[in-house]
């Protein structure tokens, strides 16, 4: 390795050596974070293709009598350590509650009862909140990386599609000289333990903060995979998950990039809820690990990731924090507009004889703008571009309009991809603002009517 990329891949070990930082410090030189980027690049492996793997068996969570509670007030943490040292982890249920206003109530237990009602059509499985899900996760060879990949599966909440559907894939990035039970459940770099206990935020000794990825449309998840190798790098355990029929869920092996979006013009209920389902068990599954701060697991999507997590966010607001990048609501608009993307989509509705105004109707229950208001704003940050073809400004506005408060906001010049010139500078501000407490964060950026914004500050 060179003296460049030793220099853009050292970071400081914030979560075993160092208490956190504020978001003040965390500054960076950008001709650094480019090279972090590009460093990144090189050597960000691809769990899915690595085939010499090292088994990597389930810890026990540690219990601790303090723990953060509940968004709700509900102490989801009162699991048998037993579970995990079987390979198992709780299920749990939706959070935030059913909604009072009856309309939003039946949306809402429509994702709530998706595990039972669509398993029952599906298959005589149970694979819902019937009990602990097994999971299995191989931890990718490490050739001296900064980064320890792995591929994780489990068993899908909803139980719909092909056989290769059911299961979910997940790649896990965490820093490669964290205190993580590897091996039979042994710390994997015991070695390297000075025997010191060293104590970070509010998570036990040890514990790493968590981010799950939610990808774009495109089936290549380039851009997570750089993500994910960026926050690993900086002390935290990074999740990136598939979508229903990307990646190996794509039946015979082959993904299909258009099925999530048939989904999401209310074509097909049962994948959406299958999408929000498996992103609520990949948290339970963090939350499960005894190295994961489970008060500490944020969200982060771009693009078509955005839209999902978005949507996950409002009907299961459990994540501590939430990125999303080029996302937005009012889908019928987003289609209607009629962006290279989306025009297949247009020509479908058009076909059925839809209005826009009959697809705003029929998309509501799958729309983020329906359950937005249940998002804290204080947790929510933005990154959007004035002249994005494909998820127009206005539709961003929707959605920001829809979250209750006012979340942080960044608008960068250019179209749906200019913000790849900008990606350096989104990645740190992301993470500056993942490490901040709530309610420290910076002014939300004014929007393209209210003046010309080049540079997010």
């Amino acid at each position: 390795m060179s003296e460049m990329q030793r220099a853009s891949c050292s970071f400081e070990r914030t979560r075993r050596i160092a208490p956190r930082r504020s978001a003040a410090r965390l500054s960076e030189p950008r001709a650094l974070l480019v090279a972090v980027v590009l460093a990144l690049i090189a050597l960000a492996p691809s769990p899915a293709v690595d085939a010499r793997l090292l088994s990597g068996q389930p810890g026990a969570k540690q219990n601790t009598d303090d723990a953060a509670p509940a968004e709700d007030g509900n102490d989801e943490r009162a699991e048998p350590a037993q579970l995990l040292e079987r390979g198992l982890a709780p299920v749990t249920p939706l959070r935030g509650g059913k909604p009072e206003r009856e309309e939003l109530g039946e949306l809402w237990q429509r994702y709530a009862e998706a595990p039972s009602s669509i398993n029952r059509d599906e298959t005589e499985d149970e694979c819902g909140n019937g009990g602990p899900f097994e999971w299995q996760l191989e931890w990718n060879e490490n050739r001296g990386g900064r980064v320890q990949t792995g591929a994780l599966t489990f068993p899908s909440a909803v139980a719909y599609g092909t056989e290769a559907n059911r299961t979910v894939h997940a790649a896990i990035y965490r820093p490669a000289d964290a205190a993580v039970p590897n091996n039979g459940g042994n710390a994997a770099n015991d070695s390297e333990q000075d025997g010191s206990e060293e104590v970070d935020g509010d998570g036990a000794p040890g514990q790493l903060p968590a981010v799950v990825l939610l990808h774009h449309l495109e089936d290549d998840q380039r851009a997570e995979r750089l993500v994910a190798n960026f926050f690993a790098m900086r002390g935290y355990v990074a999740a990136l998950l598939y979508f229903p029929h990307y990646g190996p869920r794509g039946a015979d092996g082959r993904p299909d990039e258009r099925e999530m979006m048939r989904a999401l013009i209310g074509s097909d209920f049962p994948k959406v809820a299958q999408a929000v389902w498996d992103v609520h068990r990949l948290r339970d599954w963090l939350r499960a690990q005894e190295y994961v701060d489970d008060s500490e697991i944020s969200l982060m999507g771009i693009s078509l990731g955005g839209l999902v997590g978005s949507l996950s966010a409002g009907i299961d607001p459990g994540f501590s924090r939430y990125v999303f990048v080029l996302a937005g609501g009012d889908i019928a608009r987003v289609i209607f507009n009629g962006s290279n993307e989306t025009q297949w989509l247009l020509e479908q509705v058009r076909e059925e004889g839809l209005t826009e105004e009959d697809l705003r109707e029929r998309v509501r229950p799958v729309d983020p703008c329906t359950f937005a208001h249940r998002i804290d704003g204080s947790r929510v940050l933005m990154f959007n571009t004035k002249e994005d073809e494909v998820i127009p400004p206005a539709c961003t506005e929707a959605l920001i309009e829809a979250i209750h408060g006012k979340p942080t906001v960044h608008w960068f010049p250019g179209n749906h991809t200019a913000v790849r010139g900008r990606f350096a500078e989104l990645l740190q501000l992301a993470y500056e603002f993942v490490e901040s407490p709530v309610g420290e964060r910076a002014e939300a950026e004014p929007t393209p009517d209210d003046g010309d914004v080049e540079e997010a500050e």
